[in-house]
C-alpha cells in the first residue's frame, strides 16, 4: 500500500492570506486617514500580522520534511503582505498628495503667507473652513536667506506625534533651520514639497 500524500496546510495558508490582506488594507486606511483611532486599529492589525509571521515560521520549521516547499507558502504570503502594504500605502499617499496639491499650493500662494517676513519666527496661519478637511494646523516662516517655508500638518498619533507636508521655496530644507530640526523624518514628494513627520 502506497503512502498517503502529505497533508497540505491550505487552511493555514488561507488564514495567513486573510490576515496579510487585512494588514495591507489597514495600512492604506491609516495612510489615507491618519488619526489616533486609525493608528490604534492599524496597530492591532499589525499585531495579528506579527502573530501570522511567527505561525508561518513555525509552520515552515515543523512542516518542512512533511510538506517540503509547501511549508514555505505561509511565510511567502506574509512577505508579500509586508511589501504589498508598503507599496500600496506609498501609492495611496502619492495619490492623496496629488489630489490635494492644488489646495496646498493655494495655501502657499495666499497673500498673508507670501508676506511673512524673515526673522519673525514661525507664524500660525488662519485656516479657512475648506482647509480644515485637508490639514488641522498650518504655519509659515521665512529664513534669513529669504526661503519661505510652509508646514501643513494633517496627521497625529503615537509614536509619531505629527505628520504633514512642508513647502520650501528654495526646494531644500536649510541646515540649521527650525524646520530642519522640527521635522527629522522627511521625504521629497515633488519639487519644493516634502512629506514630514516627527
Amino acid at each position: 500500500m502506497a503512502d498517503a500524500a502529505p497533508k497540505s496546510n491550505v487552511g493555514l495558508q488561507i488564514a495567513i492570506l486573510v490576515i496579510a490582506s487585512v494588514w495591507v488594507v489597514g495600512r492604506v486606511i491609516f495612510t489615507l486617514y491618519a488619526s489616533p483611532a486609525t493608528q490604534l486599529l492599524s496597530g492591532l492589525v499589525f499585531l495579528a500580522y506579527l502573530v501570522a509571521v511567527v505561525v508561518s515560521i513555525a509552520a515552515l520549521v515543523t512542516g518542512w520534511r512533511r510538506l517540503t516547499w509547501r511549508a514555505a507558502v505561509p511565510l511567502l504570503i506574509c512577505s508579500a503582505g509586508w511589501y504589498g502594504a508598503r507599496f500600496a500605502s506609498d501609492m495611496a499617499a502619492d495619490v492623496l498628495f496629488a489630489r490635494n496639491l492644488p489646495a496646498y499650493e493655494a495655501m502657499v500662494a495666499r497673500p498673508d503667507v507670501q508676506a511673512v517676513v524673515a526673522g519673525t519666527g514661525l507664524q500660525q496661519l488662519t485656516l479657512h473652513e475648506s482647509d480644515r478637511s485637508l490639514f488641522w494646523w498650518a504655519g509659515a516662516e521665512r529664513t534669513p536667506d529669504g526661503t519661505l517655508m510652509v508646514e501643513l500638518v494633517n496627521g497625529s498619533g503615537f509614536p509619531v506625534k505629527h505628520s504633514g507636508f512642508l513647502y520650501t521655496s528654495s526646494g531644500s530644507i536649510p541646515e540649521g533651520s527650525r524646520m530642519n530640526s522640527r521635522w527629522p523624518y522627511r521625504c521629497s514628494m515633488r519639487a519644493h514639497w516634502f512629506c514630514v513627520s516627527d
